[in-house]
């Protein structure tokens, strides 16, 4: 599965938890991007890719994770900036191009995940539960997620020139509730997995 979740912190007021992930499952997704109006379909056959940003309201910082695996990944989507549709192919040991807006500074960043020079450690628990309200349909969304990890990633920073690695051993628990605007129906997903990737 592909997930991204960007939810508003009512503590806080300010949009601060974006989650990109992927699982180890086959699936295809279609939903409606309520920002442009179109829609996406993701076929997805792999490991797991996972990107993490959220806001450590006990200290008011923000920690980011990029997480990449052994894949197969359809991808078509519509680029706003271009107004072009674009669709990936991809088998194999991931090597991503990515882009984004950093809403916060205003500024545009670009990441090429490739081989490494800087390696990052991390060893950590986590457990998040995500409760948001999607206002494209008015209903509510809720996550909880437990992981006992330790990352390495390899990718570089093409706006620095650095490479940094982090290295990924974990396992995960993942129960998404979400509504199905299609059909109006509403669905769960339990998921549990152990992953390693060296």
């Amino acid at each position: 599965m592909m997930l991204k979740l960007s939810y508003r912190d009512v503590s806080t007021k300010r949009t601060s938890i974006t989650i990109d992930y992927l699982g180890i499952m086959m699936l295809k997704l279609s939903y409606r991007d309520a920002s442009t109006g179109t829609s996406i379909t993701i076929y997805y056959l792999g490991i797991m890719m996972l990107k993490l940003s959220y806001r450590d309201a006990s200290t008011g910082t923000s920690i980011t994770i990029y997480y990449l695996g052994i894949m197969m990944l359809k991808l078509s989507y519509r680029d706003v900036s271009t107004g072009t549709s674009i669709t990936i192919d991809y088998l194999g040991i991931m090597m991503l191009k990515l882009s984004y807006r950093n809403v916060s500074t205003e500024t545009s960043i670009t990441i090429d995940y490739l081989v490494t020079s800087i390696t990052i450690d991390y060893l950590g628990i986590m457990m998040l539960k995500l409760s948001y309200r999607d206002v494209s349909t008015g209903t509510s969304i809720t996550i909880d997620y437990l992981g006992i990890m330790m990352l390495k990633l390899s990718y570089r920073d093409v706006s620095t020139e650095t490479s940094i690695t982090i290295d990924y051993l974990g396992i995960m628990m993942l129960k998404l509730s979400y509504r199905d605007v299609s059909t109006e129906t509403s669905i769960t997903i339990d998921y549990l997995g152990i992953m390693m990737l060296n």
